[in-house]
């Protein structure tokens, strides 16, 4: 039974991941069509992202558990800007390291102050088209 057991154990494979990695190119579909089992590291970048309606290019931040969320569908947006909008923005949070922030006050008759944060990446603003806003008020 012991040397069923060794005979067993010497017929598994094993992976040894060392600190100097040879990383390689590979379509998807290689991956896909490969037969089981096979071990890879898959990291992609995403090319473009066309979000069909508004609400899916957008993440709630929570401010008490500092975590951004899914817009589950637009009437639950509808709802939580009508919300927030009764809120006043937090001067703490303006112009930090991470973001620059523009704030002003709305011309209609409530005056709401709104301030728009324009996140940077390594301190630096990037292009409008791949600038991540936060906005309040």
């Amino acid at each position: 039974d012991l040397e069923l057991h060794l005979q067993r154990c010497q017929q598994l494979s094993v992976t040894v991941l060392t600190d100097h990695q040879d990383l390689s190119n590979t379509e998807l579909k290689t991956i896909t069509n490969s037969t089981a089992p096979q071990q890879y590291r898959i990291r992609a970048k995403l090319r473009t992202y066309k979000p069909q309606k508004l609400h899916q290019s957008i993440k709630l931040h929570c401010s008490k558990c500092n975590s951004l969320q899914e817009v589950p569908d637009r009437d639950d947006f509808d709802f939580i800007l009508h919300g927030s909008a009764c809120t006043a923005p937090n001067p703490e949070l303006h112009n930090t390291s991470w973001y620059e922030s523009v704030r002003w006050t709305t011309q209609d008759q409530k005056q709401r102050e709104i301030v728009i944060h324009f996140v940077k990446h390594d301190e630096m603003l990037q292009h409008p088209e791949d600038t991540l806003l936060m906005i309040e008020g």
